[in-house]
């Protein structure tokens, strides 16, 4: 679920998120992966800040990383439970990606160009930099056809409740998605 999103537009970020005087660095545009740093909205003492966090934590049970986290349930995992009172973060991107027998898919907004995704941050090592989960959530039906769980995605002001502490009001089906595909065959639906 979700293995990889698109970031960039840092000027269309920063006109969504309403910071345009503020300098937030989100980096290059580019596909993020599993691994790599990514720039993510955290709200610290009173004031949106962007800071980076490495994609997927570290589990003593696996040597693979746990990149998502299931919205329903991390509150009450020992893992994300300190992270979901007070260690929340969106991550402004364009499209998330999914892969199906060697096809990629791009999931975008047909009426925005910017996604918040929710997810939260861990620090598991002192010195090291903090790490990061996207959390999901049951699949819109529209897109259910693709994969059975999605991000959890936010409008801004639900997004920036959220960040504070708020439950979280996200519904997948109030957005509407823009799906493409690497396929030839398939193109543009």
């Amino acid at each position: 679920m979700c293995g990889s999103v698109m970031i960039g537009g840092e000027y269309e970020i920063r006109q969504v998120i309403g910071v345009d005087s503020l300098f937030l660095d989100f980096g290059e545009t580019k596909q993020y992966r599993p691994r790599e740093s990514l720039p993510a909205i955290t709200f610290t003492q009173g004031k949106l800040t962007c800071e980076h966090y490495l994609w997927g934590v570290q589990h003593s049970q696996t040597s693979q990383l746990i990149i998502n986290a299931r919205a329903e349930t991390a509150a009450d995992k020992a893992m994300f439970s300190q992270a979901w009172l007070n260690q929340r973060c969106l991550l402004p991107v364009k499209a998330w990606h999914e892969w199906r027998n060697q096809e990629r898919f791009e999931f975008r907004l047909d009426h925005s160009h910017l996604l918040l995704l929710g997810a939260l941050y861990i620090r598991q090592h002192q010195h090291e930099q903090a790490r990061l989960v996207v959390l999901t959530q049951n699949a819109s039906s529209q897109l259910t056809q693709y994969h059975h769980r999605m991000p959890l995605l936010f409008e801004l002001e639900s997004g920036l409740a959220w960040l504070a502490g708020q439950a979280s009001q996200s519904k997948p089906q109030q957005f509407h998605y823009h799906v493409s595909s690497n396929s030839p065959q398939l193109g543009l639906f």
